[in-house]
């Protein structure tokens, strides 16, 4: 999926998780914000619910936080998929745990599978065990109302690609961080 609307950012959340799986790609112009979390709280107070029995209200305030409920939401998978932003923006991942896998290197690839790419951008890896919200800060999420965090994980020769013309950062918020088999350049 590729989109042409300039600066514009896509949320995506699913309670039961998000999967991308493999040979899937994604080229966005703007920021990148997935969330296995039940909710999407605004700046207004509106709060956007998964569940379609909850009444929907409209408004165009900012995204400020991820409602995480007793289930803790979803997770989410990038299995061989390739997620790529513009410069300068952000890809966020937030979930009950993060699962990043690339594919086999091919034939005269010297490294692996680029998976997560925002040059001179931020990627965040969050990983939320428990209920509560974890808030979207200009800076990164900030997970201080959680009580528990989860795993992230990231390897099958995954490649995070930051590099293009400036450095890029990487943010994991987890109790766990396991990269077996995996490139990260900044």
């Amino acid at each position: 999926m590729r989109s042409r609307i300039a600066g514009a950012d896509l949320y995506l959340l699913n309670p039961q998780g998000v999967i991308f799986g493999r040979d899937a790609a994604l080229e966005l112009p703007g920021s990148l914000y997935l969330g296995g979390a039940e909710s999407l709280a605004l700046e207004d107070g509106v709060r956007l619910w998964s569940d379609p029995a909850r009444p929907v209200v409209l408004s165009s305030a900012r995204p400020s936080a991820w409602g995480f409920g007793e289930r803790a939401g979803g997770g989410i998978e990038i299995q061989g998929s390739a997620l790529s932003l513009a410069a300068s923006t952000t890809l966020s991942l937030a979930g009950s745990e993060i699962s990043v896998r690339g594919r086999e290197r091919q034939q005269g690839e010297s490294f692996g599978f680029r998976v997560l790419r925002a040059p001179r951008g931020r990627v965040e890896l969050v990983a939320v065990a428990s209920n509560g919200d974890a808030l979207l800060r200009p800076d990164g999420i900030d997970v201080s109302g959680i009580e528990r965090l989860g795993a992230v994980s990231i390897g099958g020769w995954a490649q995070h690609d930051g590099t293009s013309a400036g450095a890029s950062q990487l943010r994991v918020r987890a109790e766990s961080l396991l990269q077996d088999e995996a490139y990260l350049f900044f």
